[in-house]
């Protein structure tokens, strides 16, 4: 049928998806350039589904006549366009959103698709004999007023079912939001966290596996991007999964990539907004583990990387200190033998020397108040300082007084810090003092 003879014939299709016999009205313009970008998707694609995030909605009332066909839409362009190549499977067009929505779908003989409240308030059109071609879709809005957040799925799979299939991509992640821009220092940044949920990761494709929280991300990552690669990966001491939603609204999945912990891989990142789920392989408990964002390759002991980052999960050699705000003595002081077998890995101005990198010298329980915080470290040899802090940040210090080290942090988080005392050349391990103070040591 061609396309611009806009003849249409009747079918049934599921839910509320309904497609009309009634000549289109042109104030949808299927010609026009999507607002948002034009899909390629072959048969078998994986992962399955793929999702996009847009604005629904729009100034125009949905001017095709039929059951399902309501909203409101920007009738000058579609929001996407699906190039697609037609296998023996069914092709499952839905949008989710918080707010009420609708869909809108030219297929590629030019009929015109409606729904809108196939799961709950959320719409669905299902081809079961899908054609090879173009798909214009819009997802509107039932109300007229301000656009809203939706989600827009392309499936092969049945995605019948309540909200709570798919992981929600929208909501306020259960952490924080890190905003890092490409050459971030220090590099890289890490997050603790408790890994895994309730429901099994219901993405499907390779890696695809374990136990997540689908109500919301455990974290996202608003990431300006650069010439550099992105790494994403987690590190636990149990079988750990990720899951990562990208800018442009693409599944990943890992699993098992060192020993049992995962990392996917971004050669050319896009920027934008990454939603980040840290999953455990088997259901039951949540799990610690650290969540790393990183543009160096990542050690893996079975990928040749290198050195492996230190343990900041691993009992301290000689002490944890507890110190609320405001502790005397000041500075507290503690003796120990600096350095280690193994080069500093983290990447950073000053971050050199060597370490122990199966176990912090020091744990600090920090609980701040208004001071600053100031550790630092003295020898009479050449020394240099690592400190992972309560948020999960590295800092490095080397020849702040002489070759003594010294990390200000002006506006201490509360919580574990992690501490290092480096030897800045390899060799034996050398005799010195760490200092702890809310007192400028200068």
């Amino acid at each position: 049928m061609n396309r611009t003879s806009r003849v249409l014939s009747a079918s049934a299709v599921l839910a509320a998806a309904t497609l009309l016999s009634v000549a289109p009205v042109a104030a949808q313009n299927w010609k026009a350039a999507p607002f948002y970008e034009t899909l390629n998707l072959t048969a078998g694609f994986m992962p399955d589904p793929v999702s996009r995030s847009l604005q629904a909605g729009g100034v125009d009332s949905n001017s095709i006549d039929g059951t399902g066909c309501a909203g409101f839409i920007n009738a000058e362009r579609p929001d996407y366009d699906l190039n697609y190549t037609a296998g023996s499977s069914s092709l499952y067009i839905y949008a989710r959103s918080g707010s009420d929505i609708t869909l809108l779908v030219n297929d590629p003989s030019g009929s015109w698709h409606c729904s809108d409240d196939w799961d709950g308030t959320d719409p669905m059109i299902h081809f079961e004999s899908p054609s090879s071609g173009n798909y214009n879709v819009w997802v509107g809005t039932y109300s007229s007023g301000q656009t809203q957040d939706a989600t827009l799925y392309f499936t092969e799979m049945d995605p019948s079912g309540s909200v709570e299939e798919m992981p929600d991509v929208s909501a306020v992640p259960v952490y924080e939001t890190i905003t890092l821009s490409s050459g971030f220092m220090p590099d890289p940044v890490s997050r603790s966290l408790q890994a895994g949920g309730g429901s099994p990761n219901p993405v499907s494709g390779p890696g695809c596996l374990g136990y997540i929280n689908l109500d919301a991300p455990d974290f996202d990552l608003n990431y300006t991007a650069g010439s550099p690669p992105l790494y994403i990966y987690a590190r636990s001491e149990s079988d750990i999964t990720l899951l990562v939603n990208d800018p442009s609204g693409s599944w990943h999945c890992s699993d098992d990539w060192d020993g049992t912990d995962p990392m996917i891989h971004f050669e050319s990142p896009s920027s934008g907004n990454y939603n980040v789920w840290v999953g455990t392989y088997s259901s039951g408990q949540t799990r610690d583990a650290t969540l790393h964002f990183s543009e160096i390759a990542p050690s893996g002991s079975d990928r040749g990387f290198g050195e492996g980052m230190p343990d900041i999960s691993a009992a301290p050699v000689y002490e944890t200190i507890t110190l609320s705000s405001g502790f005397t003595p000041d500075p507290v002081s503690r003796s120990l033998q600096a350095g280690g077998g193994s080069a500093n890995p983290v990447s950073g101005p000053d971050c050199r020397g060597y370490i122990n990198l199966d176990a912090p010298d020091f744990d600090l329980n920090y609980t701040a108040g208004s001071l600053p915080l100031y550790i630092s470290a003295e020898s009479d040899a050449d020394i240099t300082l690592l400190v992972n802090d309560a948020n999960g940040t590295w800092h490095c210090s080397d020849d702040w007084d002489g070759t003594n080290p010294m990390i200000h942090l002006p506006d201490p988080p509360s919580g574990n810090y992690n501490i290092w005392v480096g030897t800045y050349a390899s060799g034996e391990l050398q005799e010195a003092t760490l200092h702890l103070s809310e007192v400028s040591p200068k």
